[in-house]
């Protein structure tokens, strides 16, 4: 139970993340004072990644500097009658947050998990921190599988170590459940009415100025933005993942190019929108393929309302051009500090066109395993065909709600054309999964989908008689169910704690007082498929254990010759996290070669060795070494010694999502 309970730190990485907001919040007034608040905290994210991105690319010197600037402009708006948040802003605000509280509870003690975490998105956030610079190949090594993959999401983390180092460990996570919030009062207001246009002759609609929804309706739109998203997955949207982020960019984007040709708005629009595509596109590598499906689908959307082609030119310019440029600094910085690139296309003549076939089959397969999810965007499609034959045979024009419709339509077909493209072009057939990640891709269209859903629904004259009938029935139920369903759903809220995450951070938290800075600590895990190491190494580096100057290597072996080479290397800590394998190995020959095969580093041929070191299986006192456990040795005097040990629970009973491997101690 103590795993489910908040702890002081844990707190105070909340209490920042909420800060963020009116950080956020009041940069984004630039889109002006009318814009509703969920919208500028999106735009205000924009903005920052427009303000550090460039300076990063293109100077050597530290993000702190424009950083601080950004948060005291941002809070120097307050001395600006004008720029001042209005009281009902604030209302807002609170209300958001005391209807999100049992969530915030529950999820504030969430640990960094999942193996993407370790591999890039933590070690990316914590360098940040660090050194205040994006990483390159002539700064210090960042640790990280993708030391350049985009960097949006950890920018914000940036923000947050600023009065927390150690803020990026929730940080990232913490900042994709403020935007599904901030996506949930978009629903709150169309569940009012505000926000929303009201229909008139032409098609021209009037827009409603946004007020204070309700705590019905805030509660309504929490709950359509996160219980009720079909795509949401609680290791996916509450973990550091860029899928969130994308999602809520999407749904935000996708509101205010449907808005805007259904209103007819003009003048700074196409601006607002920028910032949020602004967030998006280095949100991750496929941000940009989403940002050119948008624009695509609003293509389609301008068409069948027969909107001027320069008007629509005009808008798409103002829209795409932050995103684009931000695009291209990036990718100018990728090529210049790491000219092999990340994750990069094939060359044309490599794209794997014949794979078509494969590609739609596992495609396919995806569909039918998440038969829920892909059923509703099948019912969507089916919804829009029964609207639009109803407005054929009554003579309607287009509604916003069929617009949305067609809108998530037209993104779903241009985004997943994409993706076809990436697989060819992208990545290479790896056991058979020539899809890879399509269902995690689709997720990015999840609160689109919603969205179309809502506007459509709100349009069914029935639907919104049933439901006006039992108003502040349906008010008193959806705040009760956000206020219940964070503490009845916990278990599952809480994926870090499916074994054995919880099990490394408890070892890790053991053996970390024994190690400092300047060791060099060579990781022993017999068995590993390199998933423990990026477990290990990032709860060591990353997390508040803070040991960033740490040097290791790993390797997947385990006995008394690795040991003799791990000397010859020069590092003289050891951790081998399974003892059994030390226990059960057979004494090593002194005459047989060393071994080799640790990862990231090289080890000392044989003949290197210092005098005496062939004696090394009788340097270890086996005696010492207690059964089923991960034990750290430190080399002194010639002799390896126990300096500590944490004993491996055993699995029954667990949650076991991720495997429990051998170098663990378990077997499979």
């Amino acid at each position: 139970m103590s795993a489910y309970l908040p702890h002081a730190a844990d707190l105070l990485a909340v209490l920042i993340s909420w800060a963020l907001v009116p950080t956020l919040v009041m940069a984004g007034r630039v889109t002006g004072a009318d814009t509703p608040i969920e919208t500028r905290l999106v735009a205000g994210w924009g903005l920052l990644c427009l303000v550090l991105t460039p300076w990063g690319v293109t100077l050597p010197i530290s993000m702190y500097m424009p950083a601080l600037a950004f948060v005291s402009l941002a809070w120097g708006a307050l001395a600006v009658p004008a720029w001042r948040p209005a009281r009902e802003e604030w209302v807002t605000l609170w209300r958001l947050l005391v209807i999100s509280l049992p969530l915030w509870l529950v999820m504030a003690p969430l640990r960094p998990s999942q193996i993407d975490t370790f591999l890039n998105l933590l070690p990316d956030a914590a360098y940040l921190a660090n050194h205040g610079m994006f990483p390159s190949q002539m700064g210090g090594d960042s640790h990280s599988f993708l030391p350049v993959a985009p960097y949006n999401s950890q920018l914000v983390a940036f923000l947050g170590s600023l009065a927390m180092p150690v803020f990026p460990s929730h940080g990232m996570s913490f900042f994709n459940l403020i935007l599904q919030l901030a996506m949930g009062l978009v629903f709150a207001r169309l569940l009012t009415g505000q926000g929303q246009s009201q229909g008139q002759d032409q098609g021209q609609e009037r827009e409603q100025e946004p007020g204070v929804p309700s705590w019905g309706a805030i509660a309504g739109g929490l709950l359509l933005a996160i219980p009720l998203n079909p795509g949401f997955v609680p290791r996916e949207f509450l973990a550091p993942y860029g899928e969130p982020a994308l999602a809520v960019t999407a749904g935000f984007a996708a509101f205010l190019m449907l808005r805007r040709n259904a209103s007819g708005l003009g003048g700074s629009s196409g601006w607002v929108v920028g910032l949020v595509l602004a967030a998006m596109v280095n949100t991750k590598q496929s941000g940009v393929g989403l940002v050119a499906a948008l624009a695509v689908a609003y293509v389609v959307v301008a068409a069948v309302d027969r909107r001027p082609f320069r008007d629509t030119v005009r808008f798409l310019v103002q829209a795409l051009l932050p995103s684009i440029v931000l695009y291209l600094l990036w990718r100018f910085y990728v090529l210049r500090y790491f000219p092999g690139g990340e994750l990069k296309p094939l060359p044309w003549h490599l794209w794997q066109w014949g794979y078509i076939p494969q590609i739609l089959a596992s495609m396919g397969h995806y569909i039918v395993n998440k038969g829920v999810f892909y059923g509703l965007v099948l019912l969507s499609v089916v919804l829009l065909v029964v609207k639009l034959r109803w407005q054929g045979r009554t003579g309607g024009r287009w509604t916003l709600g069929s617009r949305a419709l067609l809108f998530h339509a037209a993104l779903f077909v241009a985004y997943d054309l994409f993706l076809i493209l990436t697989y060819i072009g992208h990545f290479k057939p790896a056991d058979g999964d020539y899809a890879h990640s399509y269902f995690r891709y689709s997720l990015h269209l999840s609160l689109v989908m919603v969205l179309a859903y809502v506007l459509a629904l709100k349009e069914h004259a029935g639907i919104m008689r049933f439901f006006a009938a039992r108003a502040r029935l349906a008010a008193t139920a959806a705040i009760i169910l956000m206020l219940v369903l964070p503490a009845a759903f916990a278990q599952r809220l809480r994926f870090d704690l499916d074994v054995p995450q919880p099990w490394i951070w408890d070892m890790v938290r053991s053996i970390a007082p024994h190690l400092n800075q300047r060791d060099r600590l060579a990781l022993l895990l017999p068995g590993d498929d390199s998933s423990v190491d990026a477990y290990v190494e990032g709860e060591l580096r990353d997390t508040a254990v803070r040991l960033s100057g740490l040097e290791t290597i790993a390797t997947p072996r385990a006995d008394d010759a690795t040991l003799a080479a791990v000397v010859a290397a020069g590092y003289q800590v050891a951790l081998v996290s399974c003892s059994d394998a030390l226990l059960k190995a057979p004494p090593a020959d002194p005459r047989e070669p060393i071994p080799t095969g640790f990862v990231g580093d090289s080890v000392a041929p044989a003949s290197t060795l210092a005098p005496g070191l062939a004696g090394i299986p009788s340097s270890l006192d086996h005696a010492t070494i207690p059964p089923g456990s991960a034990v750290l040795l430190r080399w002194r005097g010639g002799v390896w010694r126990v300096v500590a040990s944490w004993t491996w629970p055993h699995p029954h009973g667990h949650r076991e999502a991720i495997h429990v491997t051998p170098p663990l101690c378990h077997t499979p």
